[in-house]
């Protein structure tokens, strides 16, 4: 068969995008949830077989969420697979979800520039703009969650609306695939199920047999997603309604609705949408109805995020999804494509390559911790603060190993830890803790005295050193009211003057003791002593 050059462009920017995002997730760590989904979601016992994930899988769906089909494929990586085969298939699914993306967009225009433009600019709009982009496209379970579900809606909406051939002993087999797209993910699936309600009737002209049992499918796996057992316990267990008044409710929905300003792709959408309403009509009001599924989806996922408010950065992936393809349909419509073809090229081939040399630097920086692990009489790791980067496309590629984004508020300095506990557990440790190299040696060199807690300290916790047989009974942290702006005064208002917490830990070493306590956004704000009450 005879290859176009269109065809063979194509071939190859795709290998190549597949190539760079594979080393992207070969260099990323295990991190976070990772650790946890190795284990049976009722039992805690490792996932060893194929039934172990089915039956981890009914106590998730009765327990935890509703998201059967993301954490089915999780726990066949995490428990059976490993992270290698996962590298491949990441890298491999988010070259599909660009090509969809293109396909849902343009089309099949064999136009080498449109396609060029829509693969540059939605990449850099995702890898730049995205709220958490490294956790909805490389971490291991945010992909499972996000990407996978993102690539199984585009590839649904294609044939939803493309599958008027389709013969009726496929219909089954339609039916079981809309089941399976609806039971994703709810703040992506719950506002494109209203969509496509709406489309069809307002375009009933579309309604064929084949195409309302692919919708029932979807709507019925929506229904099972939604309605889950384990998604009501989330909910009741996240919620806060039953705890505030009136006023603090509408308090909550103001600061919730604050938490948008990281919707950037949205906003780039609305300002587009108007500049285009202004200057061209008829392409607006056709733009609108061409994604009406689309459109619907995006506001009632705005409206579910908000009333939920949810304010995680992975919470705002589907709006910011819905924004892309409505965006990437309406830069279609103009006469930029050549131009933009460029930029955005540009843009890519200076941020991809810069996130793989980040991404391999903190590599080496993993393999320098999974050595120190691997030492039988090390419990200790020690880690460089000053050396850890910290620019945006640093933290737009990159986890740390079993570190946070802000390395001053961790909590892996604790043994405690949850994450610390499985990491020692697959390495067989009794505990592992992480600490600063320059905390460690200004105690070894004397640097400070640490006979009282330091509250502008530049460790990742408050620190005191204490006997070496005093036993820590409680630990009291006490704030102050005093607001340095209206919003900080809305949004911490009942904050209280003093509270228990449980985020610290004892650590010994070159014959001291020393009790840490947990910095958070909080303490630095408000934070004015910490008491200890000793047994």
């Amino acid at each position: 068969m005879k290859v176009n050059k269109y065809q063979l462009y194509l071939g190859i920017f795709y290998i190549i995008l597949t190539v760079i995002f594979y080393f992207l997730n070969y260099f990323t760590p295990m991190y976070s949830d990772d650790w946890v989904y190795q284990y049976h979601s009722g039992n805690n016992l490792p996932i060893n077989t194929f039934p172990d994930v089915i039956s981890s899988q009914i106590f998730h769906y009765l327990n935890i969420n509703g998201r059967v089909l993301p954490h089915f494929v999780l726990q066949i990586f995490d428990g059976l697979l490993g992270k290698s085969y996962y590298n491949v298939i990441n890298a491999i699914l988010f070259s599909v979800f660009i090509y969809l993306l293109n396909v849902i967009t343009i089309g099949k225009q064999h136009d080498i520039y449109r396609h060029f433009c829509g693969s540059f600019v939605a990449i850099t709009l995702i890898c730049l703009l995205f709220p958490g982009f490294k956790m909805c496209f490389i971490w291991m379970t945010g992909s499972c969650n996000y990407l996978f579900t993102a690539v199984l809606l585009l590839l649904y909406h294609y044939i939803l609306l493309n599958n008027t051939k389709i013969e009726a002993k496929f219909y089954p087999f339609l039916f079981i695939g809309g089941l399976c797209c609806g039971l994703t993910h709810e703040g992506l699936t719950l506002g494109l199920a209203v969509g496509y309600l709406i489309f069809f009737y307002l375009n009933k002209n579309f309604v064929t047999v084949g195409r309302l049992v692919q919708l029932i499918g979807f709507l019925l796996g929506v229904g099972l997603l939604v309605f889950a057992p384990g998604s009501f316990h989330r909910a009741v267990s996240t919620s806060d309604v039953t705890q505030l008044s009136i006023i603090g409710a509408i308090k909550s929905y103001v600061i919730a609705f604050a938490s948008f300003q990281n919707l950037r792709i949205l906003f780039l959408l609305l300002i587009s949408l108007i500049i285009l309403h202004c200057f061209d009509k008829l392409k607006f009001k056709f733009l609108i109805r061409k994604n009406i599924p689309f459109v619907i989806a995006l506001i009632i996922t705005f409206l579910f995020v908000w009333m939920t408010k949810f304010d995680s950065l992975r919470s705002r992936f589907g709006i910011e999804f819905y924004s892309l393809i409505i965006l990437l349909q309406l830069i279609g419509t103009l006469n930029v494509h050549k131009t933009l073809t460029i930029i955005a090229g540009v843009v890519c081939i200076f941020i991809l390559p810069m996130g793989l040399y980040y991404s391999y630097c903190n590599y080496k920086n993993v393999q320098n911790y999974i050595s120190q692990i691997k030492k039988h009489d090390n419990n200790i790791i020690m880690f460089f603060m000053n050396r850890e980067s910290s620019s945006f496309l640093h933290n737009r590629f990159v986890f740390r190993f079993a570190l946070p984004d802000d390395l001053k508020y961790y909590w892996n300095f604790s043994k405690k830890s949850l994450e610390n506990s499985l990491i020692s557990r697959q390495y067989g440790k009794e505990y592992i803790r992480f600490l600063p190299f320059e905390f460690i040696n200004d105690v070894k060199q004397k640097k400070q005295t640490f006979n009282e807690f330091n509250y502008d300290t530049t460790y990742p916790f408050y620190v005191k050193e204490i006997g070496n047989d005093v036993s820590i009974k409680n630990v009291v942290l006490h704030y102050t009211r005093n607001y340095t702006s209206l919003y900080d005064k809305i949004k911490y208002a009942k904050i209280p003057e003093s509270v228990l917490t449980d985020r610290y830990d004892t650590v010994r070493f070159d014959k001291r003791t020393f009790l840490l306590v947990k910095r958070d956004f909080l303490s630095d704000k408000f934070l004015t002593q910490i008491d200890v009450v000793q047994n």
